[in-house]
């Protein structure tokens, strides 16, 4: 059996409230490490520290400068996996971001005490969660029979496409029989998200001086007449029964060479696209790809091309790494047993 018997769980949930205190300092000491993307060095050494402590048969930082344990189960069969990001967006102008201060949480719309601090919910305290949720259930067990798996994947924050959680499957191999992601969820059952990726059309046209427009060819017309069109595309999507409907958002328009008295000779203009299992990213691009069909036929100049935004980082480690900005959407049935149990 993979997930715990009913009587195991009671006896967790007794040792969580019995060391609360020592949960609550433990992610204090999380929340005041800085680990803004591609910059997690020091909370992967503290929570590989953790894991050593806490008697992990596992304890390992990889390559990118994801860190991981494992508890080893008696059978050795199956795999269940808990996995969080431990980066942060830059705090900005968030005062005092890593004080981990225990306050009154009525200023946050919460009843009773809330730790502040940058990255508190969003999500350390997932990552404390199921450190000291696998530990606990363990210790309690003497051995549990399935193995688990305690995943904290880097740079999740910096782009779509997720590099740290990539490389931990392509390149470590890391894989399991069913997967928890301890996401902020008001302690709800999500089971599901819808995918996301950044689209770029990029129209090109000819650059001339602005008082002799003739001579050119301008890229931001052509795009102007896309976008007035991408509207029916929006229109066009299916809705799931749970995810509801995908949505796709023109979010920035650039223009080169960028000068006020130069026709643009390119022109690229950026979708924001939220998709469902059932509508796959492949299918949007067909249809900008439609379009612009459309428009060139009514515009011989059209030239229009889409593609999947990439995006070069530099991890903590100095891996480099270019990722696609692309994640794709999932959804688990209520009749799995994971999600019954």
């Amino acid at each position: 059996m993979l997930y715990p018997h009913s009587d195991l769980l009671s006896k967790v949930e007794r040792e969580v409230d019995r060391r609360k205190e020592e949960i609550i300092s433990f992610l204090q000491d999380a929340v005041r490490i800085p680990s803004v993307s591609c910059d997690e060095a020091q909370i992967v050494e503290f929570l590989r520290g953790k894991l050593v402590a806490l008697g992990f048969d596992q304890a390992v930082i990889d390559k990118i400068g994801n860190v991981y344990g494992t508890v080893r189960g008696t059978k050795g069969g199956k795999t269940l996996v808990y996995n969080g990001h431990v980066d942060h967006v830059p705090p900005g102008e968030m005062e005092d971001p890593y004080s981990a201060k225990i306050i009154d949480g009525r200023e946050f719309g919460v009843r009773g005490p809330v730790i502040y601090g940058r990255a508190t919910a969003d999500m350390k305290s997932g990552i404390v969660s199921m450190i000291m949720g696998a530990h606990i259930a363990s210790e309690i067990a003497g051995h549990l029979k399935e193995n688990l798996t305690v995943t904290g994947v880097v740079m999740e924050d910096a782009t779509p496409g997720h590099p740290g959680p990539k490389y931990l499957v392509e390149k470590d191999g890391l894989s399991g029989d069913a997967a928890i992601i301890t996401e902020s969820t008001n302690l709800g059952l999500n089971l599901g998200h819808r995918g996301s990726s950044l689209i770029v059309v990029r129209f090109k046209g000819k650059s001339a001086h602005a008082s002799e427009p003739s001579r050119g060819v301008n890229a931001l017309y052509h795009a102007s007449k896309f976008i007035s069109g991408f509207e029916m595309i929006r229109k066009s999507f299916p809705r799931h029964e749970v995810l509801g409907y995908p949505t796709a958002a023109i979010t920035d328009v650039k223009v080169y060479p960028g000068a006020l008295n130069v026709i643009p000779e390119r022109c690229d203009v950026f979708i924001d696209f939220r998709y469902i299992p059932e509508y796959r990213m492949g299918e949007l691009i067909r249809q900008i790809e439609n379009l612009i069909s459309r428009l060139k036929t009514e515009d011989n100049a059209v030239t229009g091309e889409a593609s999947i935004v990439r995006k070069h980082l530099r991890s903590h480690t100095g891996l480099e790494s270019e990722t696609e900005a692309v994640n794709l959407p999932f959804y688990t049935s209520p009749s799995e047993e994971l999600v019954k149990t």
